[in-house]
């Protein structure tokens, strides 16, 4: 059939201009890829082999600016594609032929973030899995690479409870024995601050963490008030008069991150509607009137 001499002779063209990379000749070959894409454009399929061909042809052998700018044309036809599973995988494909040194995490980062954004931004909720699967694999290299903090994020937006919770236990030998709970607590509230309102996530992450590596001593303020919040959140919205009430009576504990008081105050929006928390203080801590000291005797 005419389409497959047509198919044939694009992958002919594909397998030469990845030896025209071998050669050593990275721009000469850019600027191939670029022109071939030009011409299939308007043809979808074409277009998504060319750029994912080309991409990882340059980023696996080390051209990351000349790879990253057809990676970056390829999200550019994905715009108005849906987030299937094939095309998931194809950016997850591309996404790993980035080198590990350290000049390509930028770009990786904005790779991966553009296609974030594309798969979030699918209206069918079907998608929603290829949001988590993009978020994971940025998650597991940022893990890989011992930056947690990144990590952490990613693990949050992919609503990966288990996996974030084991990366805490890889986390805690750098940690000081006294700031063991505050590891826990900022990925709990975080988690809880997504808007994904997982409390049972949340849960797991908090269990598997205290359960497999307890912080020395007796539970701390900040875990109690962890467990206590936990609890207050099952109860739904009428538990709003206890979530105030921690935040006040932990609030010398909730001081430690200045980070705690703007997640707990995506927490009180998400959870209670309860909009505008003075920056300076948290939902209810010192805008509650007779509240706080009725319930101070307690």
């Amino acid at each position: 059939s005419h389409m497959g001499t047509k198919g044939r002779s694009l992958n002919d063209t594909l397998q030469r201009l990845e030896s025209t990379v071998d050669d050593g000749d990275h721009y000469e070959a850019l600027q191939k890829y670029k022109t071939l894409y030009a011409r299939h454009q308007k043809k979808t399929p074409e277009a998504v082999q060319i750029l994912v061909s080309g991409s990882r042809a340059l980023l696996n052998r080390g051209h990351t600016n000349a790879g990253h700018e057809l990676a970056m044309l390829l999200q550019g036809i994905l715009k108005d594609e849906k987030a299937t599973s094939d095309n998931v995988s194809l950016l997850s494909d591309v996404f790993s032929s980035y080198n590990d040194k350290d000049e390509s995490d930028r770009l990786r980062q904005a790779f991966i973030n553009a296609a974030i954004r594309w798969a979030s931004s699918q209206p069918d909720p079907s998608y929603k899995q290829g949001t988590a699967q993009l978020n994971l694999i940025m998650a597991k290299f940022c893990r890989e690479k011992g930056d947690f903090v990144t990590a952490q994020k990613y693990y949050v937006c992919a609503n990966s409870p288990q996996a974030l919770a084991q990366m805490l236990l890889e986390w805690v030998p750098a940690c000081k024995p006294s700031e063991r709970d505050l590891l826990v607590a900022r990925a709990v509230l975080q988690y809880l601050a997504s808007g994904a309102k997982d409390v049972q996530g949340a849960n797991t992450v908090y269990n598997v963490f205290t359960q497999t590596s307890p912080p020395p001593g007796p539970p701390s303020p900040l875990l109690n008030f962890l467990r206590f919040l936990l609890i207050a959140l099952e109860k739904g919205t009428t538990a709003q008069p206890l979530f105030q009430l921690l935040c006040q009576r932990y609030q010398p504990s909730l001081k430690r991150d200045p980070e705690f008081e703007i997640f707990l105050s995506q927490i009180a929006q998400s959870f209670f509607n309860m909009g505008g928390a003075p920056p300076g203080g948290l939902p209810g801590m010192g805008g509650l009137g007779g509240l706080g000291g009725a319930l101070s005797g307690m």
